[in-house]
């Protein structure tokens, strides 16, 4: 069985080239409509597809999970989101390939498959994703040795993970870890060994305390 990668992706262009990237969308909302009426998945092979392409010649397993309402006009550009679970990995050569038809539009995505060290994006400037740090802090034991653990170090309370921007996980890996001030570069590679060390303190300090997963993931730009 395979794991899915969750995509995020945002077609755009600039405001002169509008008309393009509504065709596009137009296309998209249609297939995407026609294959919810037949009560089915849109599968990322079926818009191959139905633009022309052989779904044979690419990596297509996955299906659309989210599609725009509409078109969002922003600081000159127009752009929507197309969400895709896929088995394993993006299939960026696939999402890349639906734009054939459509020359000034462009795409930027993030990806990530939980589990796994993959978290992505080709989005270097931050036009559309901002988050560059995967941070979550996982205790094991009974409620109220985990809430005492909150109430000690109040920076690991959350609801699952958090996704921070580049300077806000660097604040929040400073502070967890005693290191203000330290640069990022030099932040990762102590990284291992100072959650390590955590987590030993951590759990001699709360002798009923069963486990601590304390993960992090810095985005890959690629």
């Amino acid at each position: 069985m395979s794991n899915w990668c969750n995509n995020t992706n945002i077609y755009w262009t600039t405001t002169e080239h509008k008309d393009e990237l509504e065709r596009f969308f137009r296309f998209l909302q249609t297939q995407n409509s026609s294959k919810q009426k037949d009560g089915g998945l849109t599968w990322l092979a079926d818009l191959l597809d139905a633009s022309g392409l052989n779904p044979d010649i690419y990596d297509c397993r996955g299906y659309l999970t989210y599609l725009s309402p509409s078109l969002v006009e922003k600081e000159g550009r127009v752009f929507f989101e197309l969400d895709m679970d896929t088995a394993w990995s993006p299939m960026k050569e696939a999402m890349e390939a639906l734009r054939k038809d459509y020359p000034h539009v462009q795409l930027s995505y993030m990806a990530e498959e939980l589990g796994t060290s993959l978290f992505i994006t080709n989005d270097q400037e931050g036009d559309f994703f901002q988050d560059a740090w995967r941070i979550e802090c996982i205790l094991d034991g009974d409620e109220n040795t985990c809430e005492a653990v909150y109430e000690k170090y109040p920076l690991l309370m959350d609801d699952g993970a958090s996704y921070l921007t580049e300077e806000e996980g660097l604040r929040f890996l400073q502070e967890l870890f005693h290191l203000p001030g330290t640069p990022k570069k030099q932040l990762l590679d102590m990284l291992p060994e100072k959650i390590a060390a955590f987590k030993r303190n951590l759990l001699k300090e709360f002798p009923r305390l069963e486990d601590c997963d304390l993960a992090y993931q810095h985005v890959e730009y690629v």
